[in-house]
């Protein structure tokens, strides 16, 4: 029956008719194709944004120590108060170590330099006497 009408008609209408199919069906193949793009594309943008926003914000931070300090601050007021008397403890007794080995090692410098001092001076003196013939 299809075959039937098919063949009673002109052949330009087949053409057309034939034409105008493939058109619709370009005509969604390509509404597809552009949904696809789109969301290809907006996950690409979105992507892409989102690493803009944290580079700047990482940027941001960089300059801004204030900030910084703010999050150490309130992780120091986090920590609980025996954590941090015992950090202080420990840091204190760090500093009280190295500022004795520092004053040790000041002491025997000082002492070595004068020994050198006086060992220069004993020299000038034995000199001098050798020299004056006393």
């Amino acid at each position: 029956m299809i075959d039937d009408i098919i063949s009673r008609l002109n052949p330009e209408v087949i053409t057309a008719l034939r034409n105008k199919i493939l058109s619709e069906l370009d005509s969604e193949r390509e509404d597809e194709i552009r949904r696809e793009l789109r969301v290809e594309l907006y996950s690409e943008v979105t992507e892409y944004l989102k690493n803009e926003l944290e580079a700047e914000v990482c940027d941001e931070l960089s300059f801004r120590p204030d900030i910084h300090e703010a999050v150490y601050r309130k992780l120091y007021e986090q920590l609980k108060p025996e954590v941090i008397s015992k950090l202080e403890s420990e840091l204190r007794a760090s500093i009280y170590s190295e500022l004795k080995n520092n004053m040790l090692s000041d002491k025997k410098l000082i002492e070595k330099i004068e020994d050198e001092v006086k060992e220069e001076i004993a020299k000038k003196i034995e000199k001098e006497i050798k020299g004056n013939n006393y």
